[in-house]
């Protein structure tokens, strides 16, 4: 009995331990992140955070899966995009994703798999069921307020005593006020005070992360925290009913991909025989092919699983190698459109994210062809995405997206004879500064498209004024920093 005694208490003590991780962490998000431009401050708190998980899991023995590390190349190099850009897709996105990456890091480096299970996501209890870690709470307070089970009854009857003695306190309390105005007086300036606002939020948002912390870290300490096994069961498609839906499909495709192929290699008489210009043409169909993507690329996905576990008729096969190709040239009359609408209005943030996303599905049907060549498992197939999805997500953060846009848009004005939005060009962020370089030299030969009349001379006044203020050290950036000694030159 003291045996188990003893060893329940050295897995309280680690929990324990866990918690005052949970706490200091989230003491330390107000310091480093809370209400702070991207910087410094926040590359510090994630390789704090990492160390300190780290360092307890492998004291503990619980770091059970090494090849989670490889997490941590994503997680870091978005940090570094944090410390180095400023663009909208830093500031909107990269940080919830890394804290998304740290939660997966923790969960993924310590469940346990003694038993050589096939690996699942939805066979770690964490993802299998989302009530697991609000089951933590109380095991939490739990660990925190009670030390002995022998002193349960002794705690509840202090509680029962409180809440007795708190209507007797009232009333005698009421009675005290009555009887004497000076008491009265002295006990409403006792409890006299103001609340500082930003203090009470602040305390709110600290427990409230040390709460869902030590949730998440007792999740990962906890005997639960192991993968299940995986029963496969793939419904077969009837080779009839799949054959009739995908000839059909393709036959609509094939009539499709008829006109596109004509426009794709140069004659495109039919579109100008429509009275519209290629812009026009360009913008009224995007989405539309993009949402034929997204729906083309499922109907693929779905098929690809029932006909690699199975092993279904040749046919089917050989017409879902059709699909997959007249889905990949849809993909391409949908880049040109937005080339074409690119080439007429310019380059954006969402016209770009717009493109490499079709370069992202012609990527993932490139790679089902060879799956499909392979016989590859479709849950191969599916962790395969996951990690070139992930792997897409950080180059796309680690791009000076908005330099980018910028050069582009400078460029076209220039090779064109285009206008130059600059209100569009003002909105961005101190990352364009190099850019405004090569625009302050090349102003006399660039026409402006503005709402409101603005120079050259005003748009550079207006991108020194934003990094004019010196960063404190926490915010830090070395994008805002390369910016301030460029608008220093010009």
């Amino acid at each position: 009995m003291s045996v188990i005694s003893s060893s329940y208490n050295i897995l309280k003590y680690w929990r324990l331990i866990y918690v005052s991780l949970a706490v200091i962490l989230a003491g330390l998000f107000e310091i480093f992140v809370w209400d702070r431009q991207p910087g410094l401050g926040f590359l510090f708190y994630i390789i704090l955070a990492l160390a300190g998980f780290i360092s307890i899991t492998v004291i503990n023995k619980q770091f059970r899966q090494p090849k989670a590390l490889f997490l941590l190349i994503p997680i870091l190099v978005l940090c570094l995009d944090i410390f180095v850009y400023n663009n909208l897709i830093i500031t909107v996105f990269a940080r919830p994703l890394v804290l998304v990456f740290m939660i997966l890091f923790a969960i993924l480096s310590t469940y346990d798999n003694t038993q050589k299970h096939q690996f699942s996501l939805l066979k770690i209890p964490f993802f299998g069921n989302a009530f697991l870690m609000f089951s933590k709470i109380g095991h939490v307070f739990q660990d925190l307020f009670v030390w002995r089970e022998s002193k349960t009854k002794l705690y509840r009857k202090i509680a029962l005593g409180i809440l007795i003695a708190l209507p007797l306190l009232y009333f005698f309390t009421v009675l005290f006020l009555s009887a004497d105005k000076v008491f009265a007086e002295s006990l409403s300036n006792f409890f006299k005070f103001s609340l500082d606002e930003d203090l009470v939020a602040r305390i709110i948002r600290t427990l409230f992360l040390s709460v869902f912390l030590a949730c998440l870290f007792y999740v990962t300490c906890g005997k639960e925290h192991v993968l299940g096994e995986k029963v496969v069961s793939v419904k077969k498609l009837d080779s009839v009913v799949a054959g009739v839906v995908l000839f059909l499909i393709n036959t609509l495709f094939a009539l499709f991909v008829f006109f596109q192929i004509k426009y794709l290699f140069g004659n495109a008489e039919f579109v100008l025989k429509s009275g519209k210009t290629f812009a026009e043409y360009a913008r009224s169909g995007f989405f539309e092919l993009v949402w034929v993507l997204v729906l083309a690329s499922l109907v693929v996905f779905v098929v690809y699983r029932s006909l690699v576990y199975h092993r279904q008729h040749w046919i089917i096969k050989l017409l879902l190698f059709l699909l997959a190709a007249q889905v990949f040239v849809v993909a391409m009359s949908a880049l040109k459109r937005m080339n074409l609408y690119q080439s007429e209005y310019g380059f954006t943030i969402e016209r770009l994210c717009a493109e490499w996303f079709i370069y992202f599905v012609c990527f993932l049907l490139a790679t089902t062809v060879v799956g499909l060549a392979l016989r590859l498992q479709f849950r191969n197939l599916f962790y395969t995405f996951l990690i070139i999805g992930i792997i897409a997500i950080t180059v796309v953060c680690s791009l000076n997206v908005d330099l980018l846009i910028a050069n582009k848009n400078i460029s076209l004005a220039i090779a064109q004879n285009k206008e130059l939005d600059i209100d569009y060009l003002s909105g961005l962020s101190v990352d364009v500064a190099p850019a405004m370089t090569k625009l302050s030299s090349m102003a006399g030969n660039i026409k402006l498209k503005s709402k409101k009349p603005i120079s050259v001379t005003e748009l550079i006044t207006h991108k020194k004024e934003t990094v004019k203020n010196i960063d404190s050290f926490l915010e830090f950036n070395w994008g805002r920093f390369q910016a301030r000694e460029i608008m220093k030159s010009l």
